[in-house]
């Protein structure tokens, strides 16, 4: 299928349009068929349920818009703000084939989904700190995050990711973080 962006032709492959509405169908589901509590309503919405749910259905549409990187720049910028915002729906949207595999026996073997919960820690920024292209035509990023808490002591932590092409994409083939980053990227 080709798709014209700002004048520009673009091929979007299959399997992550089909990845994506396949987010979409899983975050309705859960709404529809969320249990409120009390055994007698299961099935039946609640506000609670729904204001719980809000948050699936908004990280999974945020994630729309990234139908795919054209550089390891825009994958490192788009990972890393799926990393800022605990979205790994939006980590997953870049990562290679193979990647997104293990990925999702790490990370929903461990929170049971791809959206990972909030605690005292958030991330203040990120920058690429080194950029490295290989002599197989992979570049090696260096991504580091600056990480507080509650108490307002801050700490870096490092990701260190691969990027190659797949599909005319620029796609992570690889993934390291620093423990710091296990909450926030779902690994670990």
């Amino acid at each position: 299928m080709k798709v014209i962006v700002a004048g520009n032709k673009r091929n979007i492959m299959k399997a992550p349009v089909a990845a994506i509405a396949a987010t979409l169908l899983l975050a309705f589901v859960v709404v529809l068929y969320n249990i409120s509590g009390n055994p007698s309503e299961k099935g039946v919405l609640s506000p609670t349920n729904v204001r719980a749910d809000e948050s699936s259905i908004s990280a999974a549409l945020s994630t729309l818009e990234y139908f795919g990187a054209s550089s390891a720049e825009e994958a490192v910028d788009i990972w890393s703000k799926g990393v800022c915002a605990r979205n790994g729906l939006t980590q997953y949207s870049v990562m290679n084939s193979e990647l997104k595999e293990q990925y999702l026996s790490v990370a929903e073997g461990k929170y049971g989904g791809l959206l990972f919960p909030a605690d005292e820690k958030t991330i203040d920024g990120w920058y690429i700190s080194d950029i490295q292209e290989l002599e197989d035509g992979r570049t090696k990023v260096q991504v580091q995050f600056s990480i507080s808490d509650a108490s307002g002591q801050s700490a870096a932590a490092i990701a260190e990711l691969t990027v190659s092409e797949e599909a005319g994409y620029a796609a992570l083939s690889s993934v390291a973080v620093e423990k710091a980053l296990y909450a926030f990227t779902g690994i670990g």
